[in-house]
């Protein structure tokens, strides 16, 4: 390890596939916490990340939850584009920290110039560095899969303490070789 370390990690998103990367964290970290809806599920990752519980889709909920809160690296996993949702947690960074955003592969294509270039004016004129990354796609068999939760939270690790402004996890193109989205 490269001697990397934040006084608070704050992932957004993070009780699902991300719960691997939160447990790396914490060997990180002075504290992690984990912002999600449900508190069982965060609690379920480890003992020692404190529960946000919050829907992050509700900006009022939002803003109130990121009181008091003073990370210095946030890891944001949101579904939706959502730019001013993005820039108000950006926002909450203290000066000089670190606004990591997990896209997938549709809204991190780097073929689609103007859908990075949304998600890096999230930061711009706050001072922190952001960085971006996108959850790809793996190709094997003649085929291709998506990534399983321990790729992306290893990914997602490496990219964090790497600190590429742009990482893809897998790959991104070519879009033809992109898996079907399982029934749910």
């Amino acid at each position: 390890m490269s001697g990397l370390h934040f006084r608070h990690a704050i992932v957004v998103g993070g009780s699902g596939m991300l719960a691997g990367c939160c447990r790396k964290l914490l060997t990180i970290s002075d504290k992690v916490s984990v912002m999600a809806r449900r508190e069982d599920r965060v609690r379920s990752i480890a003992p020692q990340i404190v529960p946000i519980v919050c829907d992050y889709d509700d900006m009022g909920a939002l803003t109130s939850a990121l009181a008091g809160q003073v990370p210095d690296l946030l890891v944001v996993w949101i579904h939706q584009s959502k730019p001013e949702l993005r820039r108000l947690l950006a926002a909450c960074l203290t000066p000089g920290g670190r606004f990591v955003q997990v896209v997938g592969s549709g809204h991190g294509d780097p073929a689609r110039a103007d859908r990075v270039a949304e998600k890096r004016s999230v930061v711009a004129g706050l001072p922190v560095s952001g960085q971006i990354v996108v959850l790809g796609f793996i190709v094997e068999n003649f085929g291709s899969r998506w990534l399983t939760d321990a790729e992306i939270s290893d990914g997602i690790f490496a990219a964090i303490e790497g600190g590429d402004p742009f990482t893809i996890i897998g790959a991104a193109t070519p879009v033809s070789l992109t898996p079907p989205f399982a029934d749910g």
